[in-house]
């Protein structure tokens, strides 16, 4: 009698690729914050300041990461004591 596998020769190259894929973001997550921790103490107690641009930008790319272009995306940050911000990805795309 023949057993089958559970998965392909072809479906484990992809699943151990996956596993060091993820593995890799880990550390360089893992490395990012750190770097953080890093720099927050180089500034001692002070409050990090943003321009308007950066807060712009950051707010963006909490947004455009988690919804498809033509959604709206009204994600509340909070990232880095920035407050609140709400962004309308529909009224920046063109279509």
């Amino acid at each position: 009698m023949k057993t089958k596998s559970w998965c392909s020769p072809g479906q484990l190259l992809m699943l151990m690729l996956a596993g060091w894929i993820n593995r890799h973001q880990q550390a360089v997550i893992a490395y990012q914050k750190e770097e953080i921790k890093v720099l927050r103490e180089m500034l001692g107690g002070k409050r990090l300041r943003f321009t308007d641009e950066q807060r712009r930008r950051l707010a963006l790319k909490a947004c455009t990461g988690t919804i498809r272009d033509s959604m709206t995306c009204e994600r509340r940050t909070h990232a880095a004591g920035l407050g609140r911000f709400t962004c309308n990805l529909s009224s920046t795309n063109p279509s």
